[in-house]
C-alpha cells in the first residue's frame, strides 16, 4: 500500500483550496464520518490475493481514507447543487433503471436455470458433428530460401536441398540437421512447426505433410514460393470427436446462454401481457 498522499487526496486539497472563497462550499463544521460497516462493505470487494498481501488493519486504514476522500467530494458537489442539474438527474435515473433490470433478470432468469449432467450429455450427443477435431500433423522442416535467387541460384539451392534430404533419409537427427542447415526462422528450434491442420500451410507443403508417413522424412524435395523444403512428419492425429469431459464447461456455458435467451424472450412476452404499452 502507498503510504504517501494519494492523487485523489491532492485533488481534494486543490479543489477545496480553489473553492475556499466561494459562498457555496461545505461549512467548516460539516462532519464527514465513515462507519465500520461501510469499511467492511468495501473490504468485501477486495480480492483474496490482495488481502493476503497486506495486513488487515492497513487495508482498513486505506479504505477509510479513500471513503473520506469520496465523501469530501460528494459533500462539496452537493453544496454546489450539482445534484440538481437536469443531466445529472437523467443519468442517475438511467443508472437506477439499469440496476433494477439487472436485479430482475438475475432473480427471474439467471438464478432459475439449473442444468444437469444428463442434459449436457444430451446436448453434446445431439450436436456431436459440431465437436469434431480434424486431422492434424506435427512436423519439422528445413528450408533453403530461393525468393531472391535467379535461375542459377535456384538450381544451386535445389542441389543443396537434395544433399540435405539424403542426409535426413540416411538417419541423421532431423532437429540437429535443421539447426545446422535451415535458412528459415524455425531453424534454431530444429525446424519445429508444431501441430497444425489443413488450410494452415501453403498448398504444396500441406499436401506433402498430410500424405507423408508418421515418423518418417518425406522422400522428396518440396518446392514452394519460399524455397525448397525437406520435411519430417513427426506425428499425426486422425479426425476424431472432441471428448465430452474436455469441453464440458464450455458446453455448460453454451447451454446456459441458450436457456437465458429463451427465458428472456418468454419473460418479455409475459411482461407485455401484464402491462399496458402506450403507442
Amino acid at each position: 500500500m502507498n503510504k504517501k498522499i494519494t492523487l485523489l487526496t491532492v485533488a481534494t486539497l486543490i479543489l477545496f483550496g480553489a473553492c475556499s472563497n466561494t459562498g457555496n462550499t461545505v461549512k467548516q463544521n460539516k462532519k464527514i464520518t465513515v462507519t465500520e460497516e461501510e469499511i467492511e462493505y468495501e473490504l468485501s470487494f477486495v480480492s483474496g490475493e490482495y488481502k493476503m498481501s497486506y495486513p488487515l488493519e492497513e487495508l482498513k486504514k486505506e479504505i477509510k481514507e479513500s471513503l473520506i476522500e469520496q465523501k469530501l467530494f460528494e459533500a462539496e458537489a452537493l453544496a454546489l447543487d450539482y445534484h440538481k442539474d437536469v443531466e445529472f438527474s437523467r443519468e442517475m435515473e438511467k443508472i437506477r433503471r439499469e440496476m433494477l433490470i439487472s436485479r430482475l433478470i438475475d432473480e427471474k432468469i439467471i438464478k432459475s436455470i439449473i442444468i444437469s449432467d444428463e442434459e449436457l450429455k444430451d446436448f453434446y450427443n445431439e450436436h456431436l458433428e459440431e465437436f469434431v477435431q480434424d486431422e492434424q500433423v506435427k512436423a519439422r522442416h528445413i528450408i533453403i530460401d530461393t525468393r531472391d535467387l535467379d535461375e542459377k541460384g535456384k538450381l544451386e539451392a535445389k542441389l543443396k536441398a537434395e544433399k540435405i534430404l539424403e542426409r535426413a533419409l540416411s538417419g541423421e537427427e532431423f532437429a540437429l540437421l535443421a539447426i545446422e542447415t535451415s535458412e528459415g526462422p524455425t531453424g534454431p528450434n530444429g525446424g519445429d512447426l508444431g501441430w497444425f491442420g489443413r488450410g494452415q500451410m501453403i498448398e504444396e507443403f500441406e499436401e506433402a505433410v498430410f500424405n507423408g508417413e508418421k515418423g518418417k522424412v518425406y522422400p522428396e524435395i518440396v518446392e514452394t514460393i519460399y524455397g525448397y523444403h525437406v520435411i519430417y512428419v513427426e506425428d499425426k492425429s486422425e479426425t476424431e470427436y472432441i471428448p465430452y469431459e474436455s469441453i464440458k464447461e464450455t458446453l455448460k456455458e453454451e447451454v446456459l446462454n441458450i436457456k437465458r435467451y429463451e427465458l428472456y424472450l418468454a419473460y418479455i412476452e409475459e411482461l407485455k401481457e401484464k402491462y399496458n404499452i402506450e403507442n
